[in-house]
């Protein structure tokens, strides 16, 4: 089953930063997707937009597919949210990300009837592969439902060179009611495995971008007039080497006053 239009939703969270910036891992998704021509949209529901604000964007935009990301702290309220949207829109796939169902997998779905797929860990090819309608089964990172039974279709190879990835551009997104501060994440996972961090579940594969990569993300946000960058992987600086490498590509490339 293909999906030709999906709609991305950052619920609404009481957590202290909120509304800051995009939420980086649909912001990835999103450009994937543009990337590859797959029609989609985004409501970020923390910048104020309520209940009936994503129900009138789900009439006006049709999607057959709506993307969510979830955090544990607030997952009953994000369950009920979905559940209100499925009893509105009974025909709209709902599929469900983030570090909550990395680490619960198959109990998400068994607790909220209303999801149809959930994604683990990364998902930037798997939304691709399931718009596509690749079959659920050969979907690796993808939880589904079948004939009464929710299966996964196993854990996904790890994506080596981060490199291959397009980093966001926020097309669709409420660029101007963020922060000018541009959020970059130049690397992936941690290698470290410390027993207090849920990372050793979440990411435990570090991974970098190289710095020509993560300097061409500064210079696109550059020529738009953003001069300030936050650099948010765990591991910025674990590869000594790399972060000079970046510190000498901004300096080749005349980017002054960061």
């Amino acid at each position: 089953m293909a999906f030709q239009r999906l709609l991305l939703v950052h619920p609404p969270s009481n957590a202290e930063w909120r509304a800051i910036c995009p939420h980086t891992g649909q912001a990835y998704i999103a450009e994937t997707l543009y990337q590859e021509g797959i029609e989609y949209d985004v409501l970020d529901m923390n910048l104020g937009h309520k209940m009936p604000d994503l129900l009138k964007r789900i009439r006006e935009f049709r999607p057959d597919l709506i993307g969510m990301s979830l955090l544990s702290q607030e997952y009953r309220k994000f369950y009920q949210m979905l559940t209100d949207v499925k009893a509105q829109f009974p025909d709209v796939k709902l599929v469900v990300g983030g570090a909550h169902v990395t680490i619960l997998k198959d109990q998400v779905l068994r607790d909220c009837p209303a999801v149809d797929y959930g994604v683990v860990h990364e998902g930037e090819r798997v939304m691709v592969e399931l718009c596509r309608g690749e079959a659920p089964d050969g979907i690796k990172g993808l939880l589904f439902r079948r004939d009464g039974q929710i299966i996964y279709a196993g854990d996904r190879p790890w994506l080596k060179n981060l490199d291959e990835l397009p980093w966001p551009r926020l097309h669709k997104f409420e660029v101007d009611r963020y922060i000018d501060t541009m959020t970059i994440y130049t690397s992936r996972g941690c290698p470290h495995l410390c027993v207090f961090c849920p990372n050793r579940i979440i990411s435990p594969v570090f991974r970098v971008r190289s710095a020509k990569n993560v300097v061409d993300e500064i210079e696109y946000w550059y020529g738009k007039g953003r001069r300030q960058f936050n650099f948010d992987d765990d591991n910025f600086n674990m590869i000594r080497e790399r972060v000079f490498g970046i510190c000498d590509e901004i300096e080749r490339r005349g980017l002054n006053d960061l």
